[in-house]
């Protein structure tokens, strides 16, 4: 295997000159990093295949997964995908579509080691994150005649916006645990409404909408169950556990219904069988629609108003 090489002098001159022009405006190391050893590597053919790096959150690495197959169909050779490691389950929901899957610490010098490593000297590099597509920022573009996050992934990844998705596949060993979860909290299949209150895109929700909710609920005879890592996020008379990336699918499609704020899980969730409430805290939150991508009947969306006992019996008549 040919390891390509440069001069060391001429190696930081050039990196110096090409991250000063193109990232101006890029501020995010990884990014820079990223960004350099992308333009760098334009000037060599793809001999063997494709590394991608997918490095952004829950939502953006799932949806970056998904179009994994339609990214090999396109361009063949053998695909590696760099994530970060705690995303490690949601990658290995696609090893039907990608080669290798390479995790990383998301450090500056774990993520950098990766472009030096020899398995990666003849593959050209993507960066896959919807909204830093190299040096240009890709954010704006959301809304803009009908154009979707997921539409903004396929061009991230030089796809075409008709580029079909592909399914996740469920280990059966998380299969098996999301059912013991399920059985040793005594839920009832199809009775049960999971609550997601957390979110890192957008504005989270006061406590005392959800309490409201979770009452209205079970009232309405519905076993609720709040997927928890941090205590002092639960709510009196719920059920709680962690619930990982792996279990969330199948864990998901026994509870029968999702009520969560728009964040990453969504996105996972959105393929699942369960029926997804999704609730947006503001209008201009909504360009980040699940509808506008998946364009599916389980799927309920609603956008906040002021009022939250408005916004709750909105929710509740589709129960």
């Amino acid at each position: 295997m040919k390891v390509y090489k440069m001069k060391k002098d001429n190696y930081g001159r050039i990196k110096k000159e090409i991250t000063r022009f193109f990232t101006k405006k890029i501020y995010n190391p990884f990014f820079r990093e990223l960004i350099f050893f992308f333009l760098y590597n334009k000037i060599r053919p793809a001999k063997r295949g494709y590394t991608i790096f997918s490095m952004g959150g829950i939502g953006d690495i799932f949806l970056n997964c998904i179009l994994l197959k339609a990214f090999k169909d396109k361009f063949g050779g053998k695909l590696k995908l760099v994530v970060k490691s705690h995303m490690t389950e949601i990658a290995n929901m696609f090893t039907y579509a990608v080669d290798d899957i390479i995790p990383v610490k998301y450090n500056q010098r774990d993520f950098s080691s990766c472009f030096y490593r020899k398995t990666f000297a003849e593959d050209r590099f993507v960066l896959a994150h919807p909204c830093q597509s190299y040096f240009e920022n890709t954010k704006p573009l959301l809304g803009y005649k009908n154009i979707n996050l997921l539409d903004i992934c396929k061009l991230t990844l030089n796809l075409d916006f008709k580029a079909e998705i592909s399914m996740p596949v469920i280990d059966e060993k998380y299969r098996i645990s999301a059912e013991e979860k399920f059985k040793n909290h005594h839920l009832r299949q199809g009775k049960t409404v999971i609550i997601a209150p957390e979110a890192r895109t957008v504005e989270v929700l006061g406590v005392s909408f959800w309490k409201e909710l979770v009452k209205e609920l079970k009232e309405k005879g519905y076993d609720v169950f709040l997927n928890a890592i941090d205590k002092d996020s639960i709510f009196d008379g719920v059920e709680y556990e962690f619930v990982s990336f792996g279990e969330i699918i199948p864990f998901a499609n026994l509870c029968g219904h999702v009520i969560s704020v728009r964040s990453g899980l969504c996105d996972i969730l959105a393929v699942s069988d369960c029926r997804l409430h999704v609730i947006y805290p503001r209008q201009q939150y909504y360009k980040f629609s699940l509808n506008g991508m998946f364009e599916k009947e389980t799927i309920q969306e609603y956008v906040m108003g002021a009022d939250n006992k408005n916004a709750i019996e909105a929710i509740l008549k589709n129960f």
